[in-house]
C-alpha cells in the first residue's frame, strides 16, 4: 500500500509506496467423508503354527524345522520373525546370525460391526487424517465427526476447518486487477 509521510506540523508531505511484510495465512474448509462396511472379513488364528530356525554362517544358510509339520500347508498365515546378528561387532569378519520364524495359520470369517466399533474405527482414521494434515503445515483443525448408518455401511462426515501458512502466492493489484509476479516468503 501507501504510507503517508507527515511533516513537522502534522501535514501530509508525501505518500510513498512500500512493500507489505507479513505472512499469508489461509483459512480453508474441506469436506471429509469416509465409510466402512457393516459386514467385513475378520482375521482369526486357528491355533496351528509352524516354527523354522535359520542359522546364517557367512553366505550359507542352515534351516532347522520339524519335517512332519512341513507337510502342512497353510493357505493364509502371518509370519513372526525374531533374531538377528549374534555379534554385530564381528559381523564384517565372521557374520553369524540366527532367526526364528513362526508361521501362524489364519482364516477369515464374516463378522458384523457394531455402531460403537464402527465409530471407533472411523474416529481413528479421522485422527490419522488430521495428523497427516498437521505434517503438511495445517493447524487449528476444527470439526466434529458425525457417524451415520447408510445401507450396508457406516458413513463418517465432517466439515474440517483449518489454517495453513502459504509461502507461494500471487498478489493481485487492487487498482488494475492484474496479477503481479509470484511471491516467495516475505516481501
Amino acid at each position: 500500500g501507501k504510507v503517508k509521510v507527515v511533516g513537522d506540523n502534522d501535514v501530509v508531505v508525501a505518500r510513498k509506496r512500500v512493500h507489505a511484510e507479513g505472512e499469508v495465512v489461509l483459512q480453508c474448509q474441506y469436506d471429509y467423508r469416509d465409510s466402512v462396511p457393516k459386514v467385513w472379513q475378520q482375521k482369526k488364528y486357528t491355533g496351528r503354527s509352524r516354527t523354522i530356525y535359520q542359522l546364517q554362517l557367512g553366505e550359507k544358510n542352515l534351516f532347522y524345522y520339524n519335517p512332519v509339520k512341513s507337510l502342512e500347508t497353510y493357505e493364509k498365515y502371518d509370519i513372526i520373525r525374531e533374531g538377528g546378528r549374534l555379534c554385530p561387532f564381528l559381523s564384517l569378519r565372521f557374520p553369524v546370525g540366527i532367526w526364528k520364524k513362526i508361521f501362524l495359520e489364519t482364516e477369515y470369517q464374516s463378522a458384523k460391526r457394531t455402531p460403537a466399533q464402527a465409530k471407533k474405527l472411523l474416529q481413528e482414521r479421522f485422527d490419522y487424517y488430521l495428523e497427516q494434515m498437521s505434517r503438511q503445515g495445517c493447524y487449528d483443525c476444527e470439526g466434529e465427526l458425525v457417524v451415520t448408518e447408510s445401507g450396508a455401511e457406516y458413513v463418517a462426515e465432517v466439515s474440517v476447518r483449518y489454517l495453513k501458512k502459504q509461502d507461494t502466492y500471487q498478489a493481485i493489484s487492487a487498482l488494475t486487477g492484474r496479477k503481479n509476479d509470484t511471491k516467495q516468503g516475505e516481501d
